[in-house]
């Protein structure tokens, strides 16, 4: 779909002209179905991963903008929170805009 009107801006610069994959966003999907190489195996252990090499991966491109597509859906109340505090924490330290969808 094309835009209509109006103008997208990241900061100050227009990034509506702009390919997708040139716009310095980045989208980290909710479910890793999207990478068939991993099995349900690997899913349980990345999750139970340290965070540090994950939030690397994602920030290594430095977008100005990162979008999470539902990154607390289906975590119990105690890892949810735990989540939350990391994901402020990752914001702050980075100074990156995050974008939760919900």
């Amino acid at each position: 779909m094309r835009q209509k009107s109006g103008r997208v801006l990241i900061g100050s610069e227009r990034v509506d002209h702009l390919p997708a994959n040139r716009r310095p966003t980045v989208m980290i999907f909710q479910s890793l179905a999207l990478l068939p190489r991993i099995s349900v195996g690997d899913n349980v252990a990345f999750e139970r991963a340290s965070p540090a090499p994950r939030r690397g991966a994602a920030l290594a491109v430095e977008p100005a903008v990162l979008c999470l597509d539902e990154p607390l859906t289906d975590l119990d109340p105690t890892l949810r929170k735990h989540r939350r505090t990391e994901l402020r924490a990752l914001q702050k330290g980075t100074g990156v805009t995050f974008i939760s969808i919900t």
